[in-house]
């Protein structure tokens, strides 16, 4: 999707185009840079408690981060269903109505 196409779905009264179908991709990435960051704020935060709490930091990093990415794309691929399920019921309509014309 171009920039002037964007913005033009961005301001689009009517809803005719879905938007969210392609942002999506880059706000998985910025999941996952956030999810990056709060792993490294959370071993920071870990070894800064001491050595102990650093090595229970270290451990719990990439099973939390692995977690949260997880959950991050498990609730954008169900709402990219929802906008998908709307498309294809939306193209379904058309044809019944393109049907109906026709046999008319």
């Amino acid at each position: 999707m171009t920039i002037p196409e964007f913005f033009s779905n961005l301001f689009d009264i009517n809803f005719k185009k879905f938007l969210t179908i392609s942002v999506v991709k880059f706000l998985y990435a910025f999941l996952i840079f956030v999810a990056a960051l709060a792993s490294i704020g959370f071993l920071i935060a870990g070894f800064s408690k001491g050595f102990g709490s650093g090595v229970v930091s270290l451990i719990l990093c990439p099973i939390l981060f692995v977690l949260y990415v997880l959950g991050a794309r498990m609730w954008l691929e169900l709402i990219l269903v929802i906008f998908r399920i709307a498309e294809n019921t939306d193209k379904m309509v058309g044809q019944n109505t393109q049907n109906a014309d026709t046999t008319e």
